[in-house]
């Protein structure tokens, strides 16, 4: 089995219906959380600075509500052309084809598997300062995978999208984010240089490097119905702009069960879209 580390330039900070809530300020076992002082980036995104007597690989594992060491979230996806046509993929890295989503063959890929693990490494081995969860992401039937992270605590959730074979289209998309308070209205921003190793000629390709601007509001609270079943969410809205056009992410979030929808608009037209098929605790 093989693994790839995934790099992107800002981590240099280095079923039944399901309530949502604000983050609140008691663990779920009634004690009182450690107050700990975060800072924001340029890009916008709260992240946990520790005193540098605290040096547990776990530190950035601690708190987190949803993205608990030991989580699979295992989703299925459906990928649809510009023409209104919907395909599945096989292969992997770039060594990857279309396929017809009737397709038989054992090799197709018809789920995405995001695992959390424990410590940093080896994330903490090229990036000394790392600090965000550890989440492996895998195409079964495919035997690879990619590491990247997830960045949780009381004031914002932010995460790595799927970038393997196919999945590499969502770098240009806003990624999954959502930011307190948790109430409709709320908005934020978020900004990513990417460099043209995300591209690939089956969507767009460009020269260097181009910088995307994020928007995002929260404009609703819904349930909404998945395979792994029915949830109430908060429903954000993200725009992205830059030089190579937009794109668009509609997610939906639950404060137990995180992102359980993601349905993304492409750079070239094209939609991708990912629901909760099955939450797993080990």
């Amino acid at each position: 089995m093989q693994y790839r580390l995934i790099f992107i330039l800002v981590v240099g900070l280095a079923a039944g219906l399901h309530s949502c809530k604000s983050p609140g300020e008691e663990k779920t076992d009634g004690s009182k959380a450690q107050e700990v002082p975060y800072t924001v980036i340029e890009s916008g995104i709260f992240v946990e600075k520790f005193s540098e007597g605290v040096t547990d690989e776990n530190r950035y594992n601690f708190d987190n509500q949803i993205f608990l060491v030991g989580r699979k979230f295992v989703y299925d996806y459906v990928y649809t052309t510009k023409e209104g046509v919907q395909q599945y993929f096989e292969g992997g890295r770039d060594g990857w084809n279309f396929a017809d989503v009737d397709a038989e063959r054992d090799y197709v890929v018809k789920e995405l598997v995001i695992s959390v693990l424990p410590g940093l490494e080896p994330m903490i081995e090229s990036i000394p300062d790392y600090n965000q969860t550890l989440l492996e992401y895998q195409c079964p039937p495919n035997t690879d995978y990619t590491i990247s992270g997830v960045i949780e605590n009381e004031k914002n959730i932010w995460m790595h999208p799927p970038r393997e074979a196919l999945f590499k289209i969502t770098e240009l998309n806003p990624f999954p984010f959502i930011q307190i308070p948790y109430e409709i209205g709320n908005s934020w921003e978020w900004s990513l240089d990417i460099g043209s190793t995300w591209g690939d000629p089956r969507w767009m390709t460009w020269t260097g490097s181009v910088k995307n601007e994020y928007k995002y509001e929260i404009v609703s609270q819904e349930p909404v119905t998945v395979p792994a079943g029915t949830f109430d969410c908060f429903k954000i809205e993200a725009v992205g702009t830059g030089s190579l056009g937009q794109t668009a992410l509609t997610s939906y979030f639950n404060l137990d069960n995180g992102f359980v929808k993601l349905d993304y608009e492409n750079i070239d037209g094209s939609s991708l879209v990912f629901e909760l098929k099955e939450l797993i605790e080990e």
